[in-house]
């Protein structure tokens, strides 16, 4: 019996110890990965042509985000960094930038989602407006303009903007 209950609270300690460990992700590295994907995304500009993609950014789900528990702000974090992932994986030979440029970009992203998601706890559900924000910039920025310079150009705008969004997101987790 003294063995069961020692053995389930060893479990329990060296559990906790693994989530929190996950956790100080958040405050020492984050902000780091998070500076460098600015900084190579910034690398890769060029001039705005315009100042809009037409799509209309998601204020209110980031508002709704920064009210929610901290578990759904990460859950709502990854998502964003997924949905960057995705829409840069789409065409990359019509890229107007150094495909290592572009590489190094992602591969900072990649990092901060498995960051972010090795602080999560449970796995929430996926908000759908989030990804048919990110379909219609897809489709309608990208897709519309044929893949253009241009169109990248203002991918890599709305994107800064998200990232930019995460981080006033990551400081209150």
């Amino acid at each position: 019996m003294f063995n069961r209950i020692f053995a389930l609270c060893l479990c329990l300690t060296l559990c906790g110890q693994g989530l929190s460990l996950g956790c100080r992700w958040m405050d020492h590295k984050f902000s780091q990965q998070s500076k460098s994907a600015l900084d190579e995304l910034r690398t890769m500009g060029g001039n705005y042509t315009q100042n809009s993609s037409g799509v209309d950014f998601p204020t209110g789900l980031y508002e709704q985000a920064s009210q929610a528990s901290a578990e759904d702000r990460l859950n709502f974090m990854a998502q964003v960094l997924e949905e960057v992932v995705h829409l840069f994986e789409e065409d990359w030979d019509s890229m107007p930038w150094p495909e290592t440029t572009v590489n190094n970009f992602l591969s900072v992203v990649n990092q901060q989602e498995e960051g972010v998601r090795s602080c999560i706890v449970n796995q929430g559900k996926k908000s759908k407006k989030l990804h048919m924000y990110f379909k219609r910039l897809s489709r309608h920025v990208l897709k519309d303009m044929g893949h253009s310079s241009e169109a990248w150009e203002l991918m890599r705008k709305e994107i800064e903007a998200h990232l930019l969004r995460i981080d006033i997101l990551a400081a209150s987790v």
